[in-house]
């Protein structure tokens, strides 16, 4: 039941990254592909470039 629980977060968590992780991309890379590339590109790799991003932010801002 854990190992089920652990999965659907990790699915929620990074669904719910997922937009702001390819908005990081898209701005990095100097916007030169279309949004939306970058957003179906790999879906992993932006949630946990959101993740990473939004609390590393959080940490800066109550440290």
């Amino acid at each position: 039941m854990d190992i089920i629980l652990e999965i659907l977060a990790e699915v929620l968590i990074l669904t719910i990254f997922q937009f702001p992780g390819a908005f990081i991309r898209w701005v990095v890379t100097g916007c030169r592909r279309p949004f939306k590339e970058v957003l179906a590109d790999d879906s992993y790799i932006n949630g946990m470039i959101g993740l990473v991003v939004i609390a590393s932010l959080i940490a800066w801002i109550v440290l």
